[in-house]
This record gives C-alpha cells, structure tokens and sequence, in this order.
C-alpha cells in the first residue's frame, strides 16, 4: 500500500478509489472493442506477450518501442480479461494480494526489492 497526499491507497478498501478504477477500465474496454471486436485465443495472448518480451533490455525506459510494448500489455491484459468473461477488479485484488506476498518474501529471504 502506498501514501498518496497522506491517504493510504489500496484499491480492494477505498470505494471510490476502486469506482474510478473500474470506470477506467471500462472505458478502456470500451475503446478497445471499436479498435477489435474480436477475441483473441491463448495463443494469441502468448504471442503477443512473447513479442512485447523482445523489446526489453538495458535502458528500456528511454526505449519508445518498449514503453510502448508496456502499455500494449496492459491494454491487451484488458482485452483479455473481457474476452474471457472474467471480473477485471477481482483479477486486480488477486495481482495485489500476490504482489504484496511476493514483496514480502523477498523483504525476508533479503533479495533486492
């Protein structure tokens, strides 16, 4: 969780929070459909990912093609989600809960964070 003008923000408790999340993404969705109707099979979703993997490396973060390919991920991530029928804030509480537990352990075994 983190501070953000002295408010703690975590989705999954703060209602308006997770009201214009879900507005967001909705509107993402929105526009995503009138790019592409169509839904799009696993091995689509893994071609896409294993293309986006290709652009990183060293400095990425000054590379326009993979902060492109970032942001290809999360709107395709949205994509995905609606193509499968699932509840896209619930996948967002269990990405959360998963980060916090990975942070976690990797605070205690001592790796970098």
């Amino acid at each position: 969780m983190t501070q953000h003008e002295g408010m703690e923000i975590d989705i999954r408790k703060h209602k308006h929070v997770r009201a214009d999340v879900a507005a967001g993404i909705a509107a993402l969705r929105v526009q995503l459909r009138q790019i592409d109707a169509g839904a799009q099979s696993i091995d689509d979703i893994a071609m896409t990912l294993e293309e986006a993997a290709k652009v990183f490396g060293d400095g990425f973060e000054k590379n326009e093609a993979a902060r492109c390919s970032l942001g290809l991920l999360l709107l395709a991530s949205v994509k995905w989600i609606a193509d499968l029928g699932l509840d896209p804030l619930e996948c967002l509480d269990l990405a959360l809960d998963s980060y916090e537990k990975i942070k976690k352990q990797q605070i205690e075994s001592g790796r970098p964070r």
